[in-house]
Protein backbone atom coordinates (compact mmCIF):
# COMPACT_ATOMS: atom_id res chain seq x y z
CA UNK A 1 0.00 0.00 0.00
CA UNK A 2 1.42 3.36 -1.04
CA UNK A 3 1.84 6.02 1.61
CA UNK A 4 -0.06 9.26 1.21
CA UNK A 5 2.20 12.21 0.45
CA UNK A 6 1.62 14.80 3.22
CA UNK A 7 0.04 18.05 2.06
CA UNK A 8 2.79 20.21 3.54
CA UNK A 9 5.37 18.24 1.54
CA UNK A 10 3.49 18.98 -1.68
CA UNK A 11 3.00 22.64 -0.76
CA UNK A 12 6.65 23.01 0.26
CA UNK A 13 7.91 21.53 -3.00
CA UNK A 14 5.68 23.91 -4.98
CA UNK A 15 6.92 26.92 -2.99
CA UNK A 16 10.55 25.95 -3.58
CA UNK A 17 9.93 25.44 -7.30
CA UNK A 18 8.14 28.80 -7.59
CA UNK A 19 10.85 30.64 -5.66
CA UNK A 20 13.65 28.97 -7.66
CA UNK A 21 12.01 29.80 -11.00
CA UNK A 22 11.32 33.44 -10.18
CA UNK A 23 14.79 33.81 -8.65
CA UNK A 24 16.67 32.40 -11.64
CA UNK A 25 14.52 34.31 -14.15
CA UNK A 26 14.74 37.47 -12.01
CA UNK A 27 10.95 37.91 -12.05
CA UNK A 28 10.21 40.91 -9.85
CA UNK A 29 8.98 41.51 -7.25
CA UNK A 30 9.17 37.78 -6.49
CA UNK A 31 12.94 37.49 -6.98
CA UNK A 32 13.70 40.03 -4.29
CA UNK A 33 11.36 38.30 -1.83
CA UNK A 34 12.42 34.74 -2.58
CA UNK A 35 14.27 33.97 0.68
CA UNK A 36 11.28 33.61 3.02
CA UNK A 37 9.32 31.81 0.29
CA UNK A 38 12.18 29.36 -0.27
CA UNK A 39 12.72 28.73 3.39
CA UNK A 40 9.11 28.28 4.40
CA UNK A 41 8.98 25.92 1.44
CA UNK A 42 11.99 24.12 2.87
CA UNK A 43 10.40 23.93 6.33
CA UNK A 44 7.15 22.55 4.91
CA UNK A 45 9.05 20.03 2.78
CA UNK A 46 11.25 18.79 5.61
CA UNK A 47 8.27 18.58 7.96
CA UNK A 48 6.34 16.66 5.32
CA UNK A 49 9.22 14.22 4.90
CA UNK A 50 9.23 13.70 8.65
CA UNK A 51 5.51 12.90 8.60
CA UNK A 52 5.93 10.64 5.57
CA UNK A 53 8.56 8.51 7.29
CA UNK A 54 7.37 8.61 10.90
CA UNK A 55 3.73 9.84 10.88
CA UNK A 56 4.83 12.77 13.05
CA UNK A 57 4.66 16.42 12.01
CA UNK A 58 6.26 19.24 13.96
CA UNK A 59 4.02 21.81 12.25
CA UNK A 60 0.78 19.90 12.75
CA UNK A 61 1.51 18.86 16.33
CA UNK A 62 2.81 22.26 17.47
CA UNK A 63 1.49 25.10 15.23
CA UNK A 64 1.38 27.64 18.07
CA UNK A 65 4.90 26.76 19.14
CA UNK A 66 6.19 27.17 15.59
CA UNK A 67 4.57 30.63 15.34
CA UNK A 68 6.32 31.70 18.55
CA UNK A 69 9.57 30.14 17.34
CA UNK A 70 9.38 32.14 14.11
CA UNK A 71 8.86 35.36 16.05
CA UNK A 72 11.79 34.65 18.36
CA UNK A 73 13.91 33.54 15.41
CA UNK A 74 13.55 36.95 13.81
CA UNK A 75 14.66 38.65 17.02
CA UNK A 76 17.58 36.26 17.49
CA UNK A 77 19.00 36.95 14.06
CA UNK A 78 18.62 40.70 14.52
CA UNK A 79 20.97 40.21 17.49
CA UNK A 80 23.54 38.76 15.08
CA UNK A 81 22.93 41.66 12.71
CA UNK A 82 23.85 43.91 15.61
CA UNK A 83 27.01 41.90 16.25
CA UNK A 84 27.88 42.18 12.57
CA UNK A 85 27.97 45.96 12.95
CA UNK A 86 31.04 45.27 15.09
CA UNK A 87 32.74 42.40 13.24
CA UNK A 88 31.68 43.50 9.72
CA UNK A 89 31.77 39.96 8.27
CA UNK A 90 28.84 40.17 5.83
CA UNK A 91 26.80 42.71 3.93
CA UNK A 92 23.74 42.63 1.68
CA UNK A 93 23.41 43.61 -1.98
CA UNK A 94 20.30 44.63 -3.94
CA UNK A 95 18.38 45.56 -0.80
CA UNK A 96 15.15 47.60 -1.20
CA UNK A 97 15.53 51.38 -1.24
CA UNK A 98 12.98 51.77 1.54
CA UNK A 99 14.33 51.18 5.06
CA UNK A 100 10.90 49.97 6.17
CA UNK A 101 10.74 47.49 3.29
CA UNK A 102 14.25 46.27 4.10
CA UNK A 103 13.47 45.75 7.78
CA UNK A 104 10.19 44.02 6.96
CA UNK A 105 11.80 41.71 4.40
CA UNK A 106 14.72 40.82 6.64
CA UNK A 107 12.42 40.15 9.58
CA UNK A 108 10.40 37.75 7.43
CA UNK A 109 13.58 36.05 6.25
CA UNK A 110 15.05 35.81 9.75
CA UNK A 111 11.84 34.22 11.05
CA UNK A 112 12.73 31.02 9.17
CA UNK A 113 16.14 30.39 10.75
CA UNK A 114 15.29 28.53 13.98
CA UNK A 115 12.24 26.72 12.52
CA UNK A 116 14.43 25.43 9.67
CA UNK A 117 17.08 24.10 12.07
CA UNK A 118 14.51 22.52 14.38
CA UNK A 119 12.52 20.99 11.49
CA UNK A 120 15.70 19.45 10.08
CA UNK A 121 16.68 18.03 13.46
CA UNK A 122 13.12 16.70 13.86
CA UNK A 123 13.43 14.94 10.47
CA UNK A 124 16.77 13.37 11.44
CA UNK A 125 15.17 12.07 14.62
CA UNK A 126 12.19 10.68 12.69
CA UNK A 127 14.68 8.75 10.53
CA UNK A 128 16.34 7.38 13.69
CA UNK A 129 19.69 8.82 12.71
CA UNK A 130 22.60 9.52 15.05
CA UNK A 131 21.04 7.75 18.01
CA UNK A 132 24.24 7.75 20.02
CA UNK A 133 24.49 7.09 23.72
CA UNK A 134 27.46 7.96 25.88
CA UNK A 135 28.31 7.33 29.46
CA UNK A 136 26.67 9.43 32.12
CA UNK A 137 28.87 12.08 33.68
CA UNK A 138 28.88 13.60 37.12
CA UNK A 139 27.14 16.95 37.42
CA UNK A 140 29.66 19.80 37.58
CA UNK A 141 29.89 22.14 40.52
CA UNK A 142 28.02 25.43 40.28
CA UNK A 143 31.29 27.29 39.83
CA UNK A 144 32.29 25.44 36.66
CA UNK A 145 29.28 26.59 34.56
CA UNK A 146 29.74 30.10 35.94
CA UNK A 147 33.33 30.12 34.68
CA UNK A 148 32.15 28.99 31.26
CA UNK A 149 29.68 31.89 31.23
CA UNK A 150 32.61 34.25 31.75
CA UNK A 151 34.24 32.65 28.72
CA UNK A 152 31.10 33.51 26.75
CA UNK A 153 31.39 37.16 27.76
CA UNK A 154 35.08 37.06 26.81
CA UNK A 155 34.14 35.87 23.31
CA UNK A 156 32.12 39.02 22.66
CA UNK A 157 34.75 41.29 24.21
CA UNK A 158 37.50 39.76 22.06
CA UNK A 159 35.34 39.91 18.92
CA UNK A 160 34.77 43.62 19.52
CA UNK A 161 38.30 44.51 20.63
CA UNK A 162 40.33 42.41 18.16
CA UNK A 163 37.81 41.62 15.45
CA UNK A 164 40.46 40.84 12.82
CA UNK A 165 41.51 37.74 14.75
CA UNK A 166 38.48 36.96 16.94
CA UNK A 167 35.50 37.73 14.66
CA UNK A 168 34.62 34.02 14.78
CA UNK A 169 34.05 34.18 18.56
CA UNK A 170 30.50 35.53 18.08
CA UNK A 171 29.54 32.02 16.95
CA UNK A 172 30.65 30.59 20.30
CA UNK A 173 29.70 33.34 22.71
CA UNK A 174 26.05 32.46 23.28
CA UNK A 175 26.87 28.75 23.63
CA UNK A 176 29.27 29.47 26.48
CA UNK A 177 27.03 32.14 27.98
CA UNK A 178 23.55 30.60 27.76
CA UNK A 179 24.05 26.83 27.83
CA UNK A 180 25.43 27.01 31.40
CA UNK A 181 22.73 29.52 32.38
CA UNK A 182 20.00 27.23 31.07
CA UNK A 183 21.57 24.25 32.83
CA UNK A 184 21.90 26.03 36.18
CA UNK A 185 18.27 27.19 36.03
CA UNK A 186 16.84 23.79 35.10
CA UNK A 187 15.96 24.79 31.54
CA UNK A 188 16.49 22.45 28.55
CA UNK A 189 20.12 22.44 27.50
CA UNK A 190 22.44 20.33 25.42
CA UNK A 191 24.84 20.39 28.36
CA UNK A 192 22.28 18.45 30.38
CA UNK A 193 21.89 16.00 27.49
CA UNK A 194 25.65 15.53 27.38
CA UNK A 195 25.88 14.88 31.12
CA UNK A 196 23.03 12.36 30.86
CA UNK A 197 24.83 10.52 28.05
CA UNK A 198 22.07 11.41 25.58
CA UNK A 199 24.28 12.42 22.66
CA UNK A 200 21.84 11.86 19.79
CA UNK A 201 20.01 15.21 20.08
CA UNK A 202 23.34 17.06 20.17
CA UNK A 203 24.68 15.43 17.01
CA UNK A 204 21.34 15.74 15.20
CA UNK A 205 21.12 19.44 16.03
CA UNK A 206 24.67 20.05 14.82
CA UNK A 207 24.08 18.10 11.60
CA UNK A 208 20.84 20.03 11.10
CA UNK A 209 22.82 23.26 11.36
CA UNK A 210 25.28 22.06 8.72
CA UNK A 211 22.50 20.91 6.37
CA UNK A 212 20.71 24.25 6.69
CA UNK A 213 24.01 26.06 6.23
CA UNK A 214 24.66 24.30 2.93
CA UNK A 215 21.18 25.18 1.67
CA UNK A 216 21.51 28.78 2.94
CA UNK A 217 24.71 29.25 0.98
CA UNK A 218 23.52 27.37 -2.10
CA UNK A 219 20.32 29.38 -2.48
CA UNK A 220 22.04 32.62 -1.52
CA UNK A 221 24.59 32.16 -4.31
CA UNK A 222 21.88 32.42 -6.98
CA UNK A 223 19.73 35.00 -5.21
CA UNK A 224 19.05 38.55 -6.33
CA UNK A 225 18.96 39.99 -2.82
CA UNK A 226 21.89 38.21 -1.19
CA UNK A 227 24.65 38.47 1.37
CA UNK A 228 28.37 38.50 0.67
CA UNK A 229 31.25 37.91 3.07
CA UNK A 230 34.27 40.00 3.98
CA UNK A 231 36.16 37.67 6.31
CA UNK A 232 39.77 38.43 7.35
CA UNK A 233 42.47 35.78 6.69
CA UNK A 234 39.94 32.94 6.29
CA UNK A 235 38.20 34.22 3.17
CA UNK A 236 39.81 31.76 0.76
CA UNK A 237 38.53 28.70 -1.12
CA UNK A 238 34.88 29.65 -1.32
CA UNK A 239 32.03 27.20 -1.77
CA UNK A 240 29.26 29.43 -3.10
CA UNK A 241 29.74 32.75 -1.21
CA UNK A 242 31.06 31.12 1.99
CA UNK A 243 34.77 30.33 2.57
CA UNK A 244 35.00 26.57 3.09
CA UNK A 245 36.16 26.87 6.71
CA UNK A 246 33.07 28.93 7.46
CA UNK A 247 30.92 25.83 7.14
CA UNK A 248 32.46 24.59 10.38
CA UNK A 249 30.54 27.34 12.15
CA UNK A 250 27.09 26.08 11.15
CA UNK A 251 26.97 23.13 13.60
CA UNK A 252 28.04 25.54 16.35
CA UNK A 253 25.47 28.08 15.18
CA UNK A 254 22.73 25.46 15.63
CA UNK A 255 23.83 24.92 19.24
CA UNK A 256 23.91 28.67 19.73
CA UNK A 257 20.39 29.40 18.47
CA UNK A 258 19.08 26.43 20.47
CA UNK A 259 20.56 27.93 23.65
CA UNK A 260 19.17 31.37 22.79
CA UNK A 261 15.71 29.98 22.05
CA UNK A 262 15.60 28.03 25.32
CA UNK A 263 16.79 31.06 27.25
CA UNK A 264 14.22 33.40 25.70
CA UNK A 265 11.35 30.99 26.27
CA UNK A 266 12.36 30.67 29.92
CA UNK A 267 11.70 34.36 30.57
CA UNK A 268 7.97 33.99 31.19
CA UNK A 269 5.55 31.15 32.01
CA UNK A 270 3.56 31.89 28.84
CA UNK A 271 6.62 31.61 26.61
CA UNK A 272 7.69 28.46 28.41
CA UNK A 273 4.26 26.92 27.85
CA UNK A 274 4.67 27.38 24.09
CA UNK A 275 8.26 26.16 23.95
CA UNK A 276 9.17 23.31 21.62
CA UNK A 277 11.85 20.91 22.84
CA UNK A 278 13.87 18.57 20.66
Amino acid sequence: MMRRVPQQLQAGALLIAFAEMTMLLRVQPFAIWNFPVLWWGYILTVDGLGEFFSARSMLKEHPGRIALMALLSSGVWWVFEGLNVVVKNWHYVNVPDSILAEVFFKSLAFSTVIPAVFATSWLLESLHLLEFAGRKRAAPSTRAPQRVMLLGIACFVLAAAVRTYFFWAIWLGFIFLLEPWNYLHGEPSMLQRYLAGDLGPIFRLMLAGLICGIFWEFWNYWAYLKWQYTIPWLGFLKVFEMPVLGYLMYPLFALEVYAMYMYLTSLSPMLKRFRLEL
